[in-house]
């Protein structure tokens, strides 16, 4: 499932995966209407969140290959994100909106417990790491199985995050606490 707004027509749409994950259709808020979407290239995992940045829902895919799908909500049409973050790609890998680009965020676990953050230039369709967070100075390293999510970064840099037990956090970048 996705939500975002069209960037030309200014219409809200949803778009849901159906029972085949890779058979979508949208919604415009406007006009109430479902109509059936031209097949994705590919499945993507249903449980995922997708992202909306800018007039596109984003899914990634980690089940079945690492790939990002994109959809354009004004022409309605799939495509496949070519560049891919240079990152570990552990289970724990997520996309997100952060200061309305795509983010991908994925917390390792290993010698060292850390969260990476990417952020993709739209237009270009490249990634720069954003963030580096050794977790153990956020939480203690007993609890590895946890995993990060960025939320948002105030107009002081620092970064929200909440965890997968729903505790929210406060990263100073900074200070690096």
């Amino acid at each position: 499932m996705g939500f975002g707004k069209d960037e030309v027509s200014g219409s809200y749409k949803v778009v849901r995966m159906l029972f085949d994950f890779n058979d979508f259709e949208i919604l415009d808020v406007n006009t109430g209407e479902w109509r059936k979407l031209t097949p994705a290239p590919y499945k993507v995992e249903a449980t995922r969140k997708s992202a909306c940045v800018n007039g596109s829902i984003y899914w990634l895919d980690f089940k079945h290959r690492f790939k990002i799908l994109a959809s354009d909500l004004h022409t309605e049409e799939f495509r496949d994100v070519s560049a891919l973050p240079p990152s570990r790609y552990t289970p724990a890998a997520q996309i997100v909106n952060l200061e309305d680009r795509l983010a991908f965020s994925d917390t390792g676990f290993g010698p060292e417990w850390l969260l990476e953050i990417w952020s993709m230039d739209a237009q270009e369709e490249t990634w720069t790491m954003t963030y580096f967070i050794t977790l153990t100075i956020v939480i203690s390293p007993i609890y590895w199985k946890r995993w990060f999510t960025p939320i948002a970064v105030s107009k002081q840099g620092n970064i929200f995050l909440h965890d997968s037990e729903k505790r929210l956090f406060k990263y100073y970048p900074y200070t690096d606490n």
